[in-house]
């Protein structure tokens, strides 16, 4: 019986110990991940790999075209304008959304996003979205011309 109970703490450390090695090593990962705008959906999707509250960058975002108050209060969505049939929205706190919008007219011909994954839900519904906390603006030379910066979203699960 005894030989049985170490066999099996054997087994179970054999096959845990990858796994909690990954989550120590996601966890005290310094740099933030890159995500170019085209692949966002797929990047804020992909449940099995990608967890609410995990902080990324978009890059090569296009100009924004809209923005617009959530049902939610004191959260805006950011809506880009769509390249090769891809558009996205970007929630952000309101005072971020404020600050981008005189901005929007300007030299400006891409943005660099830096997000949080947060997760909307309610009923049967429930849909993820990246949360800009940050916003740069560059000109066609790849110059940084601004940066916006706001707060982080006060939870990463929402209920509608």
């Amino acid at each position: 019986m005894g030989k049985i109970l170490v066999a099996a703490l054997m087994l179970a450390q054999l096959f845990t110990a990858p796994v909690s090695a990954q989550r120590r090593a996601a966890a005290s990962q310094t740099t933030t991940r890159q995500v170019q705008y085209d692949q966002l959906d797929d990047y804020v999707n992909d449940r099995e790999r990608h967890r609410p509250g995990e902080r990324f960058v978009v890059t090569d975002v296009p100009l924004i075209k809209e923005i617009k108050r959530a049902d939610q209060p004191g959260l805006s969505y950011v809506t880009s304008n769509e390249v090769g049939g891809v558009s996205a929205n970007f929630v952000t706190s309101s005072a971020l959304a404020k600050a981008l919008r005189p901005r929007l007219k300007g030299e400006a011909s891409y943005y660099r996003v830096t997000c949080t994954l947060v997760e909307f839900s309610g009923g049967l519904d429930d849909y993820r979205s990246p949360f800009a906390t940050k916003i740069e603006g560059f000109n066609y030379d790849g110059k940084l011309l601004w940066t916006l910066t706001g707060a982080q979203p006060a939870r990463v699960r929402f209920r509608l």
